[in-house]
């Protein structure tokens, strides 16, 4: 037992990061799925703004639930799902059955193969700087533009109030490194 804690002890920042990096973007989800929520809403500005203002509850599943289109979309949902699947696994199959032979190029299929799973850290990465720091209706955003009063009133503090003051500056370098 004894030998088993200090690799779980240095195993816990990482498991706490993923657990974290995997429930924000959960939890942002389930809170904007409850609330009205207009990106770029020109009638009514206040829809822009996240907030519990504009809670509406189980209302917005309420007007998915009787749209007229709603069952028009699950069934092309469920075509799209079964036909993907579909293709995955028996392209699966057959790519895996290839991998197992000897062939010239061999290395490069797999490492071809293994690289898909570098692009779901890369899509999360998008969401992150799109919903954190993006500069239409970023959190950070917010906070520098006074539509979160407590991290608006950071912007006071000696040591955090730095980085609010110079984020209208580098706020559109940053954007325009994540463009490229």
């Amino acid at each position: 037992m004894a030998n088993r804690t200090i690799p779980r002890l240095l195993q816990t920042p990482a498991v706490l990061l993923l657990l974290f990096w995997m429930i924000v973007p959960l939890a942002m989800t389930l809170f904007y799925s409850f609330i009205r929520y207009v990106l770029n809403s020109t009638n009514r500005p206040e829809w822009t703004t996240p907030s519990f203002s504009n809670w509406r509850g189980f209302g917005n599943y309420e007007f998915v639930l009787n749209s007229k289109d709603f069952l028009f979309a699950i069934k092309n949902s469920l075509f799209i799902v079964t036909s993907i699947l579909t293709l995955t696994v028996v392209l699966g199959v057959l790519i895996a059955v290839l991998i197992n032979r000897s062939f010239p190029g061999r290395g490069i299929v797999r490492v071809l193969l293994i690289s898909a799973c570098f692009f779901m850290p890369a899509v999360d990465a998008v969401l992150w700087i799109n919903k954190l720091l993006g500069p239409v209706g970023g959190h950070l955003c917010g906070a520098v533009g006074g539509r979160y009063t407590l991290a608006a009133s950071m912007q006071d503090a000696p040591l955090v109030g730095w980085f609010f003051n110079l984020w209208p500056v580098l706020e559109p370098i940053s954007f325009r490194a994540t463009q490229t």
